[in-house]
């Protein structure tokens, strides 16, 4: 976080660069904030602010265009609403960031607005939402548009948008609408965006999408080829298919001693525990799902790295990932 402190020998300096003259008794997080980042001293700096200073205009909008134009304005988050106590407005964490600031030609946004926990009357960030947050940013990853993206400065400065950074803007986090086909309805067949949706399947086994649909009687829709009841083994008996799980198998093919399998558990809880202590130690019915590999190294020693993902028994705690590395030694 930022100092509160400021010395007086800041202002001019601020001043020249900023080019707006800002009151002590009206400065706002936000100008305390970039004068600490563009004083000479700070390289970085991040605050927790309002989204308000995102769109406002005014002295907020002078800051905001020499921010962005001087490269020093690095990422912006946005936060879930009603996190903090004493208000239910969403927040935002800006990143400045004076290394590299003349090579910079964007802003990097993330919008974390959905990651979050009711807990109470208020929402809680769970540690898989810090940590998808702080991954995200540090890769700078961008393949989720719907999450984040690189914005570029021409984007931000071009007159539609005139420096306002309100998230929104550039990053549509709205869940695609489930588009429902009127005509389809109506006069049967599969409309062929329906299928098409599924791409990164038949990109991998393209000619069993010819061996389940056929052109239907009208342009833009299919239809079956087969009864719905043959699908599954219809693609489990191409040949197609068959190549592909082969394909994969035979990456273990010469580990003969080698297992791996996925399972799910499921614990269930007395009602007379739950009410022993519901206040204390909240209890709920505890289920999660393991994923394991085991290694034959010799065939009297085995070592088994594993993953469970676990709904715990307290409901008071995240759903949990955990890592596990285990070795068996047979006399």
């Amino acid at each position: 976080m930022v100092a509160d402190r400021f010395e007086s020998s800041h202002q001019g300096c601020v001043s020249q660069i900023i080019g707006l003259k800002l009151r002590r008794n009206s400065a706002s997080l936000f100008s305390r904030l970039a004068k600490d980042v563009i004083s000479f001293e700070v390289l970085k700096g991040a605050c927790i602010l309002p989204h308000g200073v995102l769109f406002r205009g005014n002295a907020e909008a002078v800051i905001r265009t020499k921010l962005i134009n001087s490269g020093y304005l690095k990422g912006i988050i946005g936060l879930p609403a009603n996190l903090f106590y004493g208000t239910g407005i969403p927040a935002c964490i800006l990143v400045l960031d004076k290394e590299n600031a003349t090579a910079r030609k964007g802003v990097f946004m993330i919008d974390a607005s959905k990651g979050f926990i009711k807990d109470g009357n208020k929402n809680r960030l769970r540690e898989q939402d810090i940590h998808r947050i702080v991954d995200t940013f540090t890769r700078q990853d961008s393949s989720n548009p719907r999450h984040a993206r690189m914005v570029p400065l021409a984007e931000i400065s071009d007159l539609k948008n005139d420096y306002n950074l309100n998230l929104p803007r550039y990053i549509d986090s709205s869940e695609p609408e489930d588009l429902q086909d009127i005509d389809g309805h109506l006069h049967g067949g599969i409309p062929h965006r329906d299928i098409d949706a599924l791409d990164r399947y038949w990109d991998v086994i393209p000619t069993v999408r010819a061996s389940l649909f056929k052109r239907a009687d009208r342009a833009g829709y299919s239809q079956l080829r087969i009864p719905i009841t043959k699908v599954k083994q219809t693609i489990f008996d191409h040949d197609e298919f068959n190549a592909f799980i082969k394909s994969t198998t035979k990456l273990f093919g010469n580990r003969p001693q080698d297992t791996f399998g996925i399972g799910y558990f499921y614990v269930g809880v007395s009602e007379p525990l739950k009410q022993l202590a519901p206040i204390l130690l909240p209890l709920q019915d505890e289920q999660g799902v393991e994923m394991f590999y085991n290694v034959g190294v010799t065939p009297w020693c085995h070592v088994t790295a594993d993953m469970q993902v676990v709904d715990s028994a307290r409901s008071r705690v995240d759903t949990m990932t955990m890592f596990g590395l285990r070795a068996k030694i047979d006399f």
